[in-house]
């Protein structure tokens, strides 16, 4: 029927008929051949070693899923390792300056804290020393405008007595001679 098929479009010119001639051939070649393998229980046999090869493609795929997974696996755990070592080492450095920070931050304070005593213990020496400069030269002035009026007081006391002059100075004037 292909052969029919090929000629009569080869004469009329219609090349899709001619082509499905030629395929007509081809597939009725393959399927004479597969059907005379049949007949001769050379297809059991056939069909026993597309299942030998069947089962051995899925047992190779099977175990290349599985060797996969464990390179996966291992691979996973190797990073995961060295992550975590990374990580661990990044923390004790971290805890080692913030350590260092905190000692050299305890030192410093101590330092500025005993500098700042010593100040202090000058700017208060200094005041405490003026103060009393202040106060020992207020009395010695108090005591001499006190020793002054006594002295006026008695003066005036024993001229009030021989003179006529008494009350003549008011305490305002004798302050301020």
């Amino acid at each position: 029927m292909g052969l029919i098929q090929v000629f009569s479009g080869i004469f009329t010119g219609d090349f899709s008929k001619m082509w499905s001639g030629i395929k007509n051939i081809f597939t009725g070649a393959i399927q004479f051949i597969w059907n005379f393998v049949q007949l001769m229980f050379w297809g059991k046999m056939l069909k026993g070693i597309l299942s030998l090869g069947k089962l051995l493609i899925s047992a190779f795929k099977n175990s290349w899923t599985t060797i996969r997974a464990v390179f996966q696996y291992l691979i996973k755990s190797i990073v995961d390792f060295v992550k975590n070592r990374f990580t661990a080492m990044k923390n004790t450095v971290g805890n080692l300056a913030k350590g260092t920070q905190n000692i050299l931050s305890k030192i410093w304070n101590s330092i500025l804290s005993f500098f700042t005593k010593i100040v202090k213990s000058i700017f208060n020496f200094g005041k405490k020393w003026f103060t009393n400069l202040k106060n020992n030269i207020s009395s010695i002035f108090t005591g001499i405008r006190n020793l002054t009026q006594k002295s006026l007081e008695f003066y005036q006391r024993q001229n009030c007595h021989s003179s006529k002059k008494c009350g003549q100075y008011s305490k305002k004037q004798i302050y301020h001679v």
